[in-house]
């Protein structure tokens, strides 16, 4: 397996341009995983709707946000799980919401905003890249064009009843 190579040269204002596909700015690549790019408004929401995102990839996780939205809504809440919503100490509770809208000028491409509520609310936005379709449970959240310092989010697809923890 080939490691990953950082492509960050263009800046964000290039990534808006009109005209710049996927295959020219990417947050990332990873050779060894096909079909890797920005995923659209649709494969976001396939991708997060019911999802448990777990950052950075491997324990100790910093997040576990499970996303309560379903796989084709373009909206839902963030839940901190935590230990799960049955811990008498430490358990899941709302924390915001998230929002995926396609860019204007960028074609199919999107961004998701994740609002963390609270007393000073915060708002943070990325775009979404990986394979499509799904060949790992890896993808890059990049700001611009760079990706979390922690590398890659683990996406976890829950089915069925309870969400399950990273």
């Amino acid at each position: 397996m080939k490691p990953r190579l950082l492509v960050c040269a263009l800046t964000a204002m290039a990534l808006m341009a009109p005209g710049i596909g996927r295959a020219f700015t990417p947050c990332t690549i990873n050779s060894s995983i096909p079909s890797y790019g920005e995923l659209s408004d649709a494969q976001m929401e396939t991708l997060l709707g019911n999802s448990m995102a777990c950052y950075p990839q491997a324990a100790p996780y910093e997040n576990q946000e499970y996303h309560t939205g379903s796989t084709s809504s373009p909206t839902g809440n963030i839940i901190d799980y935590k230990k799960g919503p049955n811990d008498p100490v430490d358990p899941s509770k709302l924390i915001g919401t998230y929002n995926i809208t396609t860019t204007t000028g960028r074609g199919a491409h999107a961004i998701i905003v994740y609002t963390y509520t609270g007393s000073s609310p915060t708002s943070f936005t990325y775009t979404v890249w990986g394979p499509e379709p799904a060949s790992t449970n890896l993808y890059d959240f990049c700001v611009g064009l760079t990706p979390l310092a922690g590398g890659p989010v683990r996406i976890i697809p829950q089915v069925g009843g309870s969400p399950v923890a990273c």
